[in-house]
């Protein structure tokens, strides 16, 4: 006779936790698509459970963002997901282009006035290195991305 301890299933890392983080364009989507990468839990029907639509609209499942379409949206450089489209080159999620004029401002004033490079302009800004290069391509502001400023960084 052998005995085989029955194990728990793993409980979901999103348990507990606030659901407007799993819905596409909250502030915490980046920290939902995190737990839902390492969730013990995660499978396509573990994260579909309990949802009326077999098909996610506007929601991230099982570490895939969708949109309100039901199409799985791309990630950002700085781990959101594109609200529309799927990304590619020199675009930029909405908190990696803010329609603040002073971001602009003070990439190109930091750039070509003073001559930082994207790593150093991420950083002292609090972004995320790619978001600030792929701004700096968008607007056509010119990178000093020196071998120095990658020592130095």
């Amino acid at each position: 006779m052998s005995t085989t301890a029955h194990r728990p299933a793993p409980r979901p890392l999103c348990e507990g936790r606030i659901p407007e983080y799993w819905e596409t364009g909250d502030d915490g989507n980046r920290l939902a698509l995190m737990l839902c990468r390492v969730c013990p839990a995660r499978t396509d029907t573990t994260c579909a459970a309990g949802t009326p639509d077999p098909r996610p609209h506007g929601v991230i499942r099982a570490g895939v963002a969708y949109s309100e379409a039901g199409y799985p949206l791309g990630i950002c450089g700085c781990g959101y997901p594109f609200l529309t489209g799927h990304g590619g080159p020199n675009t930029l999620c909405h908190h990696c282009d803010p329609p603040m004029s002073w971001f602009r401002l003070t990439i190109t004033t930091w750039a070509e006035e003073k001559g930082y490079g994207a790593k150093r302009i991420a950083r002292q800004l609090g972004y995320h290195p790619t978001s600030v290069r792929n701004a700096m391509d968008k607007w056509g502001i010119t990178r000093n991305d020196t071998t120095s400023e990658r020592k130095a960084a």
